[in-house]
């Protein structure tokens, strides 16, 4: 199973000796799946850089979940500053980098807790 970069960041914030998430708090854990998605984009040709800004390219919209909520964020017709593509409010709507993976899809278990994340069924 191959994960997407901002599903990486999101689990290296996991501390399992304490069994809870990095105490940076929700709004730094937003914005770095948020900047982690974008470089992805931007990687994979989804977005490119107009002056300075994210502007969306025609290439199609990613099969993640996240990714693409993320990419639709880009108005396909106004460049936005990057830093306004990681900001809070934004990173506050979506639900993160794993919210898109059910153990349906084969992507995800249930961790202890009963918190749903993005670790290989098994």
């Amino acid at each position: 199973m191959d994960l997407t970069l901002p599903q990486r960041l999101y689990l290296l914030s996991y501390d399992p000796g304490r069994k809870r998430f990095d105490p940076a708090g929700p709004a730094h854990r937003g914005q770095l799946p948020r900047a982690a998605a974008l470089a992805e984009l931007a990687i994979g040709g989804r977005l490119r850089d107009h002056g300075g800004r994210a502007a969306r390219t025609g290439v199609r919209p990613p099969d993640d979940p996240f990714l693409a909520a993320v990419r639709a964020d880009v108005s396909p017709d106004r460049p936005c500053p990057w830093i306004t593509a990681v900001s809070r409010r934004r990173a506050r709507r979506l639900r993160g980098p794993c919210a898109g993976n059910s153990p349906r899809t084969g992507r995800s278990r249930c961790g202890a807790a009963g918190r749903w994340g993005c670790f290989p069924p098994g």
